[in-house]
């Protein structure tokens, strides 16, 4: 059996539909089996000699597992497949003991399985026969590996030796010249990139054209203004490219894949670097193609091309220095912040809005075709934002890249125009993450009790700054936190209610063109801020089991804004009034917890008095936060 046949029974059994493009990394010897040789490889003696296989599926998905071979069960000596990393990893299991489970002479236990597998083998062939009609052009005579045909293939690969090296410190490559030009790799790209990128540089482009015509379109362009550079390159690739030229012909070079693996890939990309595989073993070869090296060696070396008045300081604001490529670099980067920014203020601009907006926070003086160049080229390209058309238009609309802009879009129907959209300052944007991390900190705070992974509080910010600003209902923003709700006592879901209803009210919203509900609710004389954008109280229906919040939009945001005063005041009259509503609506217990939960944001010197009020009465939360404020003060018991 072969590792083509496992991977055929593997696809059948977790469904990934991800065609041709797969790899298995043999753990314990470092060798990389790709698909373009599976076939070639038999399964027994590399699981005899390799206790783990890793299986790989990058493109166009991202997936990868380990395969370990166990028994059926205690009694037999029969193994099959095992599978971790997947997140249904029993479920898989399960099926792979009755669909994959190898008989002796490594052939599939179940003949329906196996029928299927035929097919998809018989298939396989018929596009081995077929690439094989059309032989690639003779290789260097100094390399006996592989040369993959597609970008596909070259960057599956270095996903593989990525994987292979556990994440870790290095790998060693080695560097050469190629003897193809850039325009010739380019070639490895689909059509529809290549007609993408001569587009963007604002090239003709007419649908006939070959992919050869396009390539070379670009790479010409491109260096012709080696500037753009600086656009479609990060710093990264920028200095990583620098150490590639400065290696000898045939020597080694140590990357660190961890850092250095995304700005391979765009350097791969692009056609400035090209990636070989050496057969038998995981070595990798980097071949730098001479034409753009020379260009992009005469076009850094000449001080000359960083000045004032040089092309590439377009891009730049009044203020930011230039004189070197450092500093231009330094103030895309800024623009790239300042970029992201509005996007998180405003959640779906159309280009010419965030060009304008751009331009009137910061001074920008770049026009509409020039914005659209770094737009598609550099904040594209480099996945910082989002691009996308009305459908029915040509007007094209731009978001951050974690938005779900389709589901945004169904909400708001389409952007809202400028003259509905909140006015934004220099000085806003500029502090706005500091603003959100301070909107956040309470939640934060939270958390903090049930979890010490601080990426997974990240991620949880994230989710729920994105659920607000793509316009998600209550019900829906509150499915983020649904698990933890169901499982915390009365007490302390309250707690979560004040925090996850403050961001929910003040975060900024898309369809309100990036005023929060509470500002929009002020601006337009609305009533209950819960109501905007959101569903009916039919909504609220799954929520009901949950205490406060299945409650009426109506109670909520009399109980909210009341609280949200004592807090903002912290007098007695504030907290009376509070104290009042929530013991009719809500109870006593429940009311003395938000009453607690409001001092200890606020720093309201009663939080002591209540807590030990709380503790005496049994509440097992108020004595915990008790000791945990005394040993803050450092006061004894």
């Amino acid at each position: 059996m072969t590792f083509y046949e496992l991977h055929a029974a593997l696809e059948l059994i977790l469904n990934l539909s991800c065609g041709a493009c797969y790899s298995f990394m043999l753990m314990t010897s470092r060798h990389a089996i790709e698909d373009f040789i599976a076939a070639e490889y038999k399964i027994a003696p590399a699981f005899n000699k390799n206790a783990q296989i890793r299986y790989l599926n990058p493109y166009p998905q991202t997936f990868a597992c380990l395969l370990e071979l166990e028994s059926a069960d205690d009694k037999e000596d029969i193994p099959y497949p095992a599978i971790t990393g997947t997140g249904s990893d029993s479920q898989i299991n399960t099926w792979l003991k009755e669909y994959c489970h190898f008989s002796n002479t490594w052939r599939y236990h179940n003949e329906d399985f196996f029928q299927k597998q035929q097919k998809a083998e018989r298939k396989n062939k018929k596009q081995s026969t077929a690439a094989a009609s059309h032989p690639e052009t003779a290789e260097p005579q100094f390399i006996t590996g592989f040369r993959p045909k597609t970008i596909e293939q070259k960057q599956q690969i270095l996903q593989s030796l990525y994987l292979a090296c556990e994440f870790n410190a290095s790998t060693r490559v080695t560097v050469g010249s190629s003897r193809y030009t850039q325009s010739q790799l380019l070639e490895a790209s689909k059509k529809n990139n290549l007609i993408d990128y001569c587009r963007y540089s604002l090239l003709p482009v007419s649908a006939n054209r070959r992919k050869k015509e396009l390539a070379e379109a670009f790479t010409a362009n491109l260096q012709e203004n080696m500037w753009l550079t600086l656009v479609l390159l990060p710093r990264e690739a920028i200095e990583l490219y620098f150490r590639l030229c400065r290696v000898k012909e045939n020597q080694k070079l140590t990357l660190n894949l961890e850092k250095e693996k995304a700005a391979l890939e765009l350097l791969i990309y692009l056609g400035m670097t090209d990636l070989i595989f050496g057969a038998g073993e995981t070595d990798i070869r980097l071949e730098i193609s001479a034409d753009y090296k020379k260009s992009f060696q005469l076009f850094f070396q000449n001080s000359k091309n960083f000045a004032p008045e040089s092309a590439c300081t377009c891009f730049l604001s009044p203020e930011q220095k230039t004189g070197s490529w450092q500093r231009i670099v330094k103030g895309y980067e800024e623009l790239d912040y300042r970029v992201t920014m509005l996007l998180c203020r405003y959640g779906i601009l159309t280009a010419e809005d965030l060009r304008r907006k751009l331009c009137n926070c910061y001074g920008y003086r770049f026009e509409q075709d020039q914005f659209k160049n770094y737009l598609m080229l550099h904040l594209r390209l480099l996945e910082i934002v989002y691009t996308g058309h009305l459908r029915g238009t040509r007007q094209r609309l731009v978001s951050i890249r974690e938005l779900n802009i389709a589901y945004a879009l169904k909400v708001q129907e389409s952007p809202v125009s400028p003259e509905q959209q909140r006015p934004v300052t220099k000085e806003e944007l500029d502090i706005y993450t500091e603003w959100l991390s301070n909107q956040l900190e309470d939640l934060a705070h939270l958390l903090s009790s049930y979890t010490d992974d601080a990426s997974l509080f990240i991620e949880v910010s994230k989710q729920i700054m994105y659920a607000v600003l793509e316009n998600e209902t209550w019900g829906d923003y509150l499915e983020i936190l649904s698990e933890l709700l169901e499982d915390i006592d009365a007490f302390m879901r309250m707690c979560f209610w004040y925090e996850l209803s403050k961001l929910y009210l003040h975060l900024p919203v898309a369809g309100l063109g990036g005023y929060s509900r509470m500002e929009y609710a002020e601006k337009e004389h609305l009533s209950n801020p819960y109501l905007i954008l959101n569903g009916a109280e039919d909504s609220l229906e799954d929520w009901k089991d949950m205490d406060i919040f299945g409650m009426p939009f109506d109670v909520q945001c009399e109980l909210y804004l009341s609280a949200e005063r004592f807090v903002k005041d912290g007098t007695e009259l504030s907290e009376k009034r509070m104290m009042k509503y929530a013991k009719k609506q809500i109870g006593s217990e429940m009311a003395a917890a938000l009453q607690i939960h409001c001092c200890l944001i606020s720093g309201n010197p009663r939080l002591l008095t209540l807590l030990e009020k709380g503790a005496k009465r049994g509440n097992a939360e108020a004595r915990e936060m008790l000791e945990e404020v005394k040993s803050l003060l450092d006061l004894d018991e």
